[in-house]
C-alpha cells in the first residue's frame, strides 16, 4: 500500500478542501459531502468527519474548522480499505465485501447491511440508488483466485443490497460515476460505461494508455490520480473525452 500513499492522501485532501468550502452548518442528514476519491479513508458529511482504519472509525465534529473535536470511535468491521459517503450513508470497501451504515443526526454510525464477496480488494462509490464496486485479484489483495470484475448493486433499501449485474475487467482499482456514467481505472487506462440500464451496462470508451489508479469526478472533469501522472480529462462531449492536462508525479 505504500505505493498508493501519494493517491490516497491526495484523494483525502481534495475531500476535505471541497467540503471545508461549504457551509458549516449543513447538516450530516443532507446530502452535502465532500468530494474525494474511491480510495480513500476520509469522508465529510455536514458538521462530521470520519476516518477509517482496518476495522475502526474515529468520528469528529467540525462546526468549529480550527479547533475539531473528537466525537467517539467505532468498530465498523474487518480489513476496510476505503471509505465513500453518499447522503446520509456511509459505504466502507473491505476486503471480504461491503458494509453499509447510516449516518445518525448526533454524528454516530449504525450497521445496516454487509454484502459479501470473494477475498478480494474492493472499492466503492454510490450515487442515488445504487452502488459500484470494483473488485480485483492480486497479491497485494492477499488472494489468489483471479477476480477481476465491476459489480453493480441496488442500495435503494440499504439494509438489503442486491446485485443487479457483473462486468468483467482487466484489473480494476479506483471509480467514480456521474449519473449515468461510470468510470473505471483498470490496467491499460481508463473505462467509461454508460450505465443507464444498470442491469446492461455498455462500455463507450476504453482511454489506454492513461496511468489510472483513481479518480475524482469533478463539474465533467476527471482528475485522475495514478502512480507516476496526474491527468485531467474533460467530458463536456461524452463522444470525445479529451485530455487536458498531465502533470509528472516523480
Amino acid at each position: 500500500m505504500r505505493k498508493y500513499a501519494f493517491f490516497i492522501a491526495l484523494s483525502s485532501l481534495l475531500t476535505i478542501s471541497w467540503a471545508c468550502s461549504k457551509d458549516a452548518g449543513v447538516s450530516p442528514t443532507t446530502t452535502d459531502t465532500g468530494k474525494g476519491g474511491s480510495l480513500a479513508r476520509f469522508a465529510i458529511v455536514g458538521n462530521f468527519m470520519y476516518a477509517v482504519s482496518d476495522w475502526e472509525l474515529k468520528i469528529y465534529n467540525i462546526t468549529t474548522p480550527n479547533a475539531p473535536q473528537f466525537v467517539a470511535t467505532q468498530q465498523v468491521g474487518w480489513s476496510i480499505e476505503t471509505m465513500f459517503a453518499y447522503g446520509r450513508n456511509l459505504f466502507l470497501g473491505s476486503r471480504n465485501g461491503v458494509y453499509l451504515y447510516e449516518i445518525q443526526s448526533d454524528g454516530s454510525v449504525v450497521r445496516k447491511s454487509f454484502y459479501p464477496h470473494f477475498n478480494s480488494c474492493d472499492p466503492v462509490v454510490a450515487e442515488g440508488q445504487f452502488a459500484y464496486s470494483t473488485i480485483r485479484s492480486g497479491v497485494e489483495c492477499r488472494t489468489r483466485d483471479t477476480i477481476n470484475q465491476l459489480e453493480i448493486l441496488d442500495v435503494s433499501d440499504i439494509s438489503k443490497p442486491k446485485s443487479l449485474s457483473i462486468v468483467k475487467m482487466t484489473f480494476p482499482i479506483g471509480l467514480g460515476i456521474d449519473g449515468d456514467y461510470l468510470f473505471v481505472c483498470d490496467k491499460e487506462g481508463l473505462r467509461i460505461l454508460n450505465v443507464a440500464d444498470r442491469k446492461n451496462p455498455k462500455e463507450i470508451h476504453y482511454l489506454k494508455g492513461i496511468d489510472a489508479v483513481d479518480v475524482i469526478v469533478l463539474d465533467k472533469n476527471l482528475l485522475i490520480i495514478g502512480k507516476e501522472k496526474l491527468t485531467q480529462i474533460s467530458y463536456k462531449n461524452i463522444a470525445n473525452p479529451m485530455v487536458i492536462s498531465t502533470l509528472n508525479l516523480k
